[in-house]
């Protein structure tokens, strides 16, 4: 998640800036694999776009795309039906809320092979202007974990993290130096993280609602897959904002590439 840990920097050059919640509609499905329907999908996506980069995140998947201008691209694939199924989506934003797009898939088990695809439709939901400056140090706790995964760490159950927040984005780093990125609606946070694991990738998104400047409540939820399996889990999380102390400071340094963040309190 390198890229996501410099977010702010420099002015965004590109067309549009994708964050945020959409939602997409399947149009016009076709396939030349016998046997095997391909459906129009619909349903939710996230997004958190980072100057040419973005990171979007489903319920059962996430992955990384590229940004040129109006286009979004990205790519990924998984197992079905005893073969791997390639997908390569192409989206074209027309603003900031509303685009189209296309995604061509291609299917092979090493002897036999076919393709398809669809258009769609995508939307997204109005973002309310923030609420809070979430800036600072804040201490959490978890609780109520739950897995599919046959061997998965469990959460920790208490620690901190600091929060850098600009306009309706942020970053924050945890005191194990961990980066974590997201979003902002109101006085929701959408905080996501995505690292490789045990052959895999692990795509943690949180959803955090302020309910003061100093309390918030949410629950986390990760997808670990590696293409062709996969499996989740679930937890509960509080959130204190720590106000105390003046004139202490804190120096984290990153362990996954972004710079050390340092608070001031």
């Amino acid at each position: 998640m390198i890229a996501l840990v410099y977010i702010f920097m420099g002015v965004n050059a590109f067309g549009y800036d994708g964050t945020g919640e959409w939602t997409f509609t399947g149009k016009l499905p076709w396939d030349n694999c016998p046997g095997y329907t391909h459906t129009a999908d619909s349903g939710t996506v996230y997004v958190l776009q980072t100057g040419s980069s973005f990171l979007i995140v489903g319920d059962d998947y996430s992955t990384y795309g590229t940004v040129s201008g109006s286009n979004y691209t990205y790519s990924d694939k998984w197992c079905d039906m005893g073969g791997v199924v390639t997908q390569q989506a192409t989206i074209t934003l027309t603003s900031n809320t509303v685009g189209t797009g296309v995604v061509d898939f291609s299917w092979s088990d090493g002897e036999s092979s076919c393709s398809g695809g669809h258009q769609f439709d995508i939307s997204k939901k109005s973002m309310a202007l923030q609420v809070y400056d979430a800036s600072g140090k804040w201490n959490f706790t978890q609780a109520g974990f739950s897995t599919t995964c046959g061997s998965y760490t469990v959460p920790r159950s208490t620690g901190y993290f600091v929060v850098t927040q600009t306009g309706n984005k942020f970053t924050a780093v945890d005191d194990e130096g961990k980066d974590y990125s997201g979003y902002i609606n109101g006085s929701t946070y959408y905080v996501f993280r995505s690292y490789p694991d045990s052959g895999g990738r692990t795509t943690e998104n949180l959803t955090i609602g302020l309910v003061s400047d100093t309390t918030g409540f949410g629950g986390s939820l990760f997808v670990w897959d590696d293409d062709c399996d996969e499996c989740d889990g679930s937890w509960t999380i509080s959130v204190t904002k720590d106000v105390e102390g003046q004139g202490s400071f804190y120096i984290i340094p990153s362990k996954e590439g972004g710079t050390a963040v340092i608070y001031l309190e």
